[in-house]
């Protein structure tokens, strides 16, 4: 009996023991996913988003990983969490939406210019870049799903808070101290300057000053003491000059909006200011504004600091531009870089693909068969990402699309009602002036599509649609039962689930990581590089373009040609591949072919001049006199500011008429 009785309570100590372990790795793991999830936020930030090729995707298969700990910290602590699951599945439409543009459907088989496209085909224009944009997609669910369950208490909250404000501050005084050593504060030389900061588009920074602005609005909201409402304001002026300064149209607009609200919100407060003792009224203001002196000192200060700004950056002189971008372009300049043109074209594409889109993240692909214009703006987006969203996915996105915006002011308003801590009302407020900035300004602009902008709408999505950061409660409105009182099929079933989750996870971060590193090493010098960088993503058409561009300046032209036909083969509708291949072939001498190659340019692209000029030039060559003429005037008729030189003139009079290609 006694045998037995120390053989039990020896096992219970051991059982204790592992438990012990069990939950010490739990919360060390805790503590590392939250913590990364943090400096997510500045590290993307440095990069910038566009500065270095493949960085997105590598940031993408951090979070991946992270979700693959989650779910090894879930099933450790036997604790799960299902977040926002309605919110979500507007998001999880998408990827199905996505998902069936890059499946190869069976069609009939055509050969072009001898290279065999189909019978195999897609409704995405850029299948791999399709896949691409659901990577990138689900890594903001997950992470939108880590914020929420790791920022567990109000310190975390704080935290996080203070990173975003943080990113945002650093980088407005890194592009200010730029911008005054290059240019100086008050000239005017930088007007037309793209870049700002870390970004390469200044309207991508201008996108992460709102993003920050409405914390410090917030900030300036609740704070108690004059010298930390001053140093609000302080912060608010260096965000909104910042944001001037890079003479973003959109960016002034949105902001302005930002504090016009702000305005309006501290008015009608400061109107029913309760007593400083009702700790229960939804923002108190602090005690030096509860008399109308104060108060008025406050508006002023905030109008003051707007106008300032504005007549600072020149952004006035910006602004007064709005309605000329808005007008159409002359003929005799056919760019057609105003959002208007660009604005027409995208709507040419959706109404020819209203159902569900040319491919989501194939915009810049299938963009030039609509865009009348000379092609010389290389037309990535469409400078409207709701606009953008429809012609990527058709008016299934768009139904996706009022789902989630429909859910999010639901949770939105049932979390508004919930809320009971004050400084959670406040990053509740400042996150949706940050929100509403970001809402104004897409629609002229695509700032979401960098990462760091992506990643931080997506926490401020998080802290207004559901109660993270909140002590003692859950963060879900809906949360699972523990495995611990599950039974035994049911814990089954979650273990099945975790390890698919699992292996998808891992998955999710493989195929990003090989993605990342793949267009990181494309595009050198080196071919034994870009050799590399196909054998990674044997199905990316950049590594097969950027290998053959390699081949080319080696003069290893045969090649060459092999690795623009299987770029083509993988994304049949690029205009510019089937133009560089039929300047290949022509200087092979294959004129047949380079001929076919140049006319299937010109087919994906109608308008452009490029494709026109270059087929001029072949007919040229082969002596095709009406042809080259007709292909010139087209050419000349997209770009009117092109000049035919004198040379390729006497050539075209002089050569005989119609001679066979070869």
């Amino acid at each position: 009996m006694t045998i037995s009785t120390f053989s039990a309570t020896r096992a219970v100590i051991d059982l204790s023991s592992d438990n012990f372990r069990l939950a010490r790795i739990a919360r060390l793991l805790n503590k590392a996913i939250f913590w990364t999830v943090i400096a997510l936020l500045p590290v993307s930030a440095v990069a910038g988003g566009e500065s270095a090729p493949g960085t997105e995707n590598i940031f993408v298969s951090v979070i991946f990983i992270l979700g693959a700990l989650w779910i090894i910290e879930a099933v450790i602590s036997r604790d799960w969490h299902l977040i926002g699951s309605r919110l979500v599945l507007p998001i999880i439409g998408i990827v199905i939406i996505a998902s069936i543009q890059t499946v190869s459907w069976f069609g009939p088989a055509r050969e072009v210019a001898g290279i065999e496209i189909g019978p195999q085909f897609s409704i995405s224009a850029d299948p791999f870049e399709t896949k691409l944009f659901i990577l990138n997609l689900l890594a903001l669910v997950l992470f939108y799903q880590l914020l929420s369950r790791y920022v567990s208490n109000q310190g975390r909250l704080l935290v996080l808070v203070s990173t975003i404000v943080g990113v945002g501050l650093v980088s407005a005084l890194v592009g200010l101290g730029h911008h005054i050593s290059q240019h100086g504060l008050l000239s005017s030389d930088h007007l037309a300057q793209a870049d700002f900061g870390q970004f390469p588009n200044r309207n991508h920074f201008a996108f992460l000053m709102e993003l920050t602005f409405g914390f410090v609005l917030g900030w300036i909201l609740i704070a108690r003491r004059r010298g930390m409402f001053l140093i609000g304001i302080l912060a608010a002026g260096i965000l909104a000059v910042a944001l001037v300064l890079t003479n973003s149209r959109g960016g002034a607009l949105s902001m302005g909006a930002q504090t016009l609200g702000f305005l309006l919100w501290v008015f009608f407060i400061s109107l029913r200011t309760p007593s400083v003792s009702d700790s229960n009224h939804f923002l108190r203001l602090p005690r030096f504004l509860t008399n109308s002196f104060s108060r008025r000192l406050a508006i002023c200060l905030v109008i003051a600091l707007a106008i300032g700004t504005v007549l600072i950056g020149g952004a006035a002189k910006r602004l007064s531009s709005v309605p000329e971008e808005l007008r159409s372009q002359d003929v005799a300049h056919r760019n057609y870089t105003r959002r208007l043109e660009i604005w027409r074209s995208t709507l040419k594409l959706i109404t020819a693909n209203a159902i569900i889109g040319v491919g989501f993240g194939a915009y810049e692909t299938a963009i030039p068969t609509y865009h009348d214009a000379t092609g010389e703006f290389d037309l990535k987006q469409a400078h409207n990402d709701y606009l953008e969203l429809i012609a990527a996915g058709g008016l299934l996105s768009l139904a996706m699309g009022i789902w989630f915006v429909i859910t999010l002011i639901n949770r939105a308003r049932i979390e508004f009602f919930r809320i009971e801590a004050p400084v959670r009302r406040v990053v509740f407020i400042g996150a949706l002036t940050g929100l509403i900035g970001v809402v104004i300004h897409s629609l002229v602009d695509f700032g979401l599509h960098i990462f760091v902008n992506a990643i931080i709408c997506t926490a401020l999505v998080a802290l207004i649609s559901t109660r993270i950061g909140s002590d003692g409660e859950s963060p879900s409105l809906s949360r699972s039962k523990s495995l611990e009182n599950n039974s035994r099929s049911q814990s089954a079933f979650t273990y099945v689930m975790a390890v698919t989750c699992l292996v998808l996870f891992l998955s999710g971060a493989w195929m990003a990581f090989r993605a990342g590193l793949s267009r990181s090493v494309s595009g050198a010098d080196n071919l034994n590089w870009n050799l590399q960088a196909i054998r990674l993503t044997p199905d990316d058409p950049i590594a097969h373009h950027c290998y053959a561009r390699a081949l080319v300046r080696g003069g290893q032209l045969s090649e060459a040609s092999q690795q623009y036909e299987q770029a083509i083969v993988l994304r049949p509708r690029d205009y510019r591949l089937w133009m560089e291949l039929g300047q290949v072939r022509e200087r092979e001498g294959n004129y047949n072919l380079a001929f076919e190659s140049l006319s299937e340019a010109v087919l994906q692209a109608p308008y452009y001049a490029e494709p026109h000029w270059q087929l001029g030039e072949l007919f040229v060559k082969l002596g095709r006199r009406s042809d080259a003429i007709r292909e010139f005037s087209l050419a000349v008729r997209s770009n009117p500011e092109l000049i035919m030189p004198p040379d390729v003139l006497s050539r075209t009079t002089a050569v005989g008429e119609a001679a066979p290609l070869n």
